[in-house]
């Protein structure tokens, strides 16, 4: 997949929409980085990024409402892998994801991104941490 070259690429903030440009933005910089990234494999990795990123900015609830959950995106392509941890902070602790339920019903709303990202990467894992929880997508 990727030979030898190895890039990090990182974006922080509040968990708003706005943010997931940016972490559009160091994607395109990540890709940019490292030629030897295939076309598909760059586009997986895109949508399960952006498709954890967008969860938490819709479904990450505050420990503490008077201040918003903050996420750090860090991206890398390091020993032939792309991988992303996506922190989210100061996040009310939430059960740990177990194994997917698979697709729902095909005219449900909701509820594909934990199956779709199973599918995608090589490897999707969710933990709790002092101040919220970590997403590491490894493909």
């Amino acid at each position: 997949m990727i030979a030898g070259r190895r890039a990090q690429e990182c974006v922080e903030g509040p968990a708003r929409p706005e943010l997931i440009d940016a972490v559009h933005e160091r994607l395109d910089s990540l890709r940019a980085a490292v030629p030897g990234i295939g076309v598909m494999d760059a586009m997986a990795f895109e949508l399960a990024v952006i498709e954890v990123v967008t969860n938490s900015i819709e479904h990450a609830r505050a420990a503490d409402a008077t201040v918003p959950v903050y996420l750090s995106v860090e991206l890398e392509s390091a020993d032939g892998e792309l991988r992303a941890r996506i922190f989210e902070h100061g996040t009310e602790a939430a059960p740990v994801p177990g194994e997917s339920p698979g697709m729902p019903d095909l005219h449900a709303e909701s509820g594909r991104g934990l199956a779709l990202l199973e599918r995608l990467l090589s490897s999707v894992a969710f933990e709790r941490i002092p101040d919220g929880s970590v997403w590491t997508l490894v493909l």
